[in-house]
């Protein structure tokens, strides 16, 4: 027995680099899907405190007065 290795020799990028397939592929796809589903929950779970802070804004000139805000200049 001789002390080579028998079967293909791999360099030692290509074996650091790892493999490309339809595994990374689903991991990828996988990990999307659990991140879009985790953003609708919180969103959903959250949408009552978007919706009142949209509400708060002052819109009129009544509301601006009513915490003393000066009038915009024309100009």
């Amino acid at each position: 027995m001789s002390g080579t290795p028998r079967g293909r020799r791999l360099s030692a990028t290509g074996v650091r680099q790892g493999r490309w397939g339809r595994h990374m592929a689903w991991v990828l796809v996988a990990s999307l899907l659990l991140a879009t589903l985790a953003l609708a929950a919180v969103w959903a779970w959250r949408a009552g405190d978007f919706a009142a802070a949209e509400r708060s804004h002052a819109t009129t000139m009544g509301d601006a007065a009513g915490f003393h805000a000066p009038a915009p200049s024309s100009g």
